[in-house]
């Protein structure tokens, strides 16, 4: 969903077509029993507004994560699109906290 405007149905099917397997897939990862730990940085994005993804799960998850370096964003005002909603916002997180860091 775009807006107050709803997708087409062409975009919605091909979008199934292409994706849907691999989203499937992703969707039955339990990442707390499969990655507990990562020993790389790992940086959350979450759009306060987002309907697509469950930011509780998300921030459950960061909180149960061993990381030696782990950050979690806000974007309170985002939906699932938060790079383009909070562009200014999103794109400091990523040049001060991700790569001068």
């Amino acid at each position: 969903m775009t807006g107050n405007k709803p997708a087409a149905r062409g975009f919605v099917e091909a979008w199934g077509k292409k994706w849907l397997s691999l989203f499937n897939e992703a969707s039955s990862v339990d990442f707390f029993k499969e990655a507990p730990e990562l020993k790389c940085p790992v940086y959350f994005f979450i759009g306060g507004k987002d309907y697509q993804t469950y930011f509780k799960l998300t921030e459950d998850y960061y909180n149960a994560l061993k990381a030696d370096k782990k950050r979690l964003f806000w974007f309170k005002d985002s939906g699932h699109s938060l790079n383009l909603t909070e562009s200014a916002k999103f794109q400091e997180a990523i040049i001060q906290e991700v790569i001068t860091r």
